[in-house]
Order: C-alpha cells, then sequence, then structure tokens
C-alpha cells in the first residue's frame, strides 16, 4: 500500500488491485506534502513502426539513457508519486523496456504502466513483463476496417495480440476521437467492454493549433449523456469542460498532478507541450521546483 500526503489529504493506493481512498477530511500541514506527481509519465524513446497521420509524437530516433530513467524513477518513488507511465514512440521498441519494468516494480512501490499499439509484443516478452506491469494501454482507433485504414495492421491480428497483453497485465482502451473513429463509439465501447478491457480512454484528436473539434465535443457529449454500458470511460482533461467527469482532485499546483519527460530529456506539464526542460542527469523533483518558480516569477511581473 502506497500513501500519498498533499494538499488533497492522505492518499492511499494498491498497485496490485489499482484500488484508490482518498480521505479527504484529513488536512496535511504544507511541509508533509510529497513533492513528486501523482503520475510520470517517460516517452522511452520516439522510434514508432506504424505511421498514424494524426501522431503528434516527434520523428526521430531519440530516447531516453537507463540510468537517467531509474534515478528519475527511484526519485519520484521516495517523493510520493503513485504511479509511473512508459510510452513513445513506441515504448516496446525500447530495448531495455523488460528490465526497466523490472526495476520499477522490484525496487519502488510505484504502479507501473505502459501504451503500446500491441503489435510488437511477442510471446518471449510477455513472460518477461510478467509481474513487473500493472497496467497496459493499448491504442486502438476504430474497429475492423476503419482501424486498418488508420493504423496500417490487421484488425484480426491485434485480436491475437490481445491475448497476449492480457496475459501480462488488466488492459484499457486508448482511442484517439475524431471524424474517422466517432461514427464507431458506441460499438467500440460495446466491443472492448465484451473483450475484458477494463476501460476506455477518449482522446478527442488535437489540430496543429492545439485546438478540439467543437463538433466532435459535442458528438462526445452526447454519446456520453446516453451511455449506458458498464465499461468504465475516461475522457481527457484538456477537453473535460462541460462533460461529466469525476474529479476528486482540487490540485493549485497542477505539476503535482502529472508531469512529462519526452524522449530527448525535456520535462513539460503535458506531452502536448512544446519546449519544455531538459533534466538529463538531472533531477526531475528539482526540474519541477524551477518550472514552478519561474511560473510564479511570471505572473508576479504581468
Amino acid at each position: 500500500m502506497k500513501i500519498r500526503y498533499d494538499e488533497n489529504g492522505v492518499h492511499l493506493f494498491n498497485r496490485n488491485t489499482g484500488a484508490n481512498l482518498l480521505i479527504d477530511e484529513l488536512s496535511v500541514p504544507h511541509d508533509k506534502w510529497s513533492n513528486a506527481p501523482r503520475h510520470v509519465s517517460f516517452a522511452l524513446t520516439n522510434i514508432c513502426d506504424l505511421k498514424c497521420a494524426y501522431c503528434y509524437a516527434p520523428k526521430d530516433r531519440s530516447e531516453l539513457e537507463f540510468e537517467d530513467l531509474k534515478n528519475w524513477i527511484t526519485e519520484i518513488d521516495l517523493g510520493g508519486s503513485l504511479g509511473v507511465g512508459f510510452g513513445g514512440g513506441e515504448p516496446t521498441l525500447y530495448p531495455r523496456l523488460a528490465e526497466l519494468c523490472n526495476f520499477a516494480t522490484v525496487n519502488t512501490d510505484l504502479a507501473v504502466s505502459f501504451t503500446t499499439h500491441g503489435h510488437r509484443i511477442t510471446a518471449a516478452m510477455c513472460e518477461q513483463l510478467k509481474g513487473n506491469v500493472h497496467f497496459i494501454r493499448v491504442s486502438v482507433d476504430g474497429l475492423g476496417s476503419t482501424y486498418e485504414k488508420l493504423r496500417g495492421r490487421s484488425f484480426d491480428t491485434l485480436l491475437g495480440q490481445i491475448q497476449l497483453i492480457k496475459a501480462i497485465a488488466p488492459f484499457g482502451i486508448n482511442y484517439v476521437l475524431n471524424a474517422d473513429t466517432i461514427p464507431d463509439l458506441i460499438q467500440v465501447a460495446n466491443f472492448w467492454e465484451q473483450q475484458g478491457a477494463t476501460e476506455l480512454l477518449i482522446l478527442p484528436e488535437i489540430d496543429a493549433k492545439g485546438m478540439f473539434s467543437a463538433d466532435i465535443l459535442l458528438r462526445l457529449k452526447q454519446f456520453l449523456d446516453g451511455y449506458t454500458g458498464k465499461l468504465p470511460l475516461r475522457i481527457n482533461e484538456n477537453c473535460a469542460n462541460g462533460l461529466p467527469i469525476a474529479q476528486p482532485f482540487n490540485d493549485t499546483n497542477p505539476l503535482l498532478a502529472y508531469a512529462f519527460v519526452d524522449a530527448r530529456g525535456m520535462l513539460k506539464r503535458t506531452s502536448y507541450q512544446t519546449g519544455g526542460m531538459d533534466i538529463t542527469g538531472k533531477s526531475l523533483i528539482q526540474g519541477l521546483e524551477l518550472i514552478k518558480s519561474q511560473s510564479e516569477q511570471l505572473i508576479n511581473h504581468k
């Protein structure tokens, strides 16, 4: 059981079951607050063997150093983080993914997850990852021919890969929502509920200007208003305004909710943010504190 202390109260988390208990009746003194985000995501590599037209990840061969990752994972665990996520690019193309997951599971109390398109997982990798991963997110946009058009891979082959993924850990579906995929949304929720997914994360596509389609968001709201399925739904917090959500946290500092490190070692508030702070060979938590300080200085100078 991992215990986190912050402005929201005392947060208890069991990485093996995914159970969360927030005791918000308890007031935690500021000097006792955890100083790491609840969750930190790392883009292990920018390499990916798919060419999805709507993917915003940089197209280069950058990847994070293994020793940096070990140091950052240890640091955020001691700082009160509850989970660490690995992405990319395609994280299963990172040569030491299984070793990294093992390190995080054995040496920390963090819940370990990664996001994958699923096609590179082999039986041997499955055996290496068993017991060292607590949740897997599978990126699947559309069903059948829609998926094959967008991802350039066989949908039937994907379903075979899902059997390997199920043998590693519980899994959820990440679903990019755009004009191509929204017609399948109801069927997608029903299909993946039947396949044993534990959640559906809906990610409305962001355009080149960092904007969401108003029409897509309206149709998403209509879907959510009428949804009667049992598969838990999640949405991107950036587009949650006006949508029915459950939000138990009241974070005055968003950097203590989530942080992202890209494959070039740049620390960011989110994966969508441009720029960032280079923390290669440095402390992640000190980087967060510096970003917060710089933001406060900008506000004070306005």
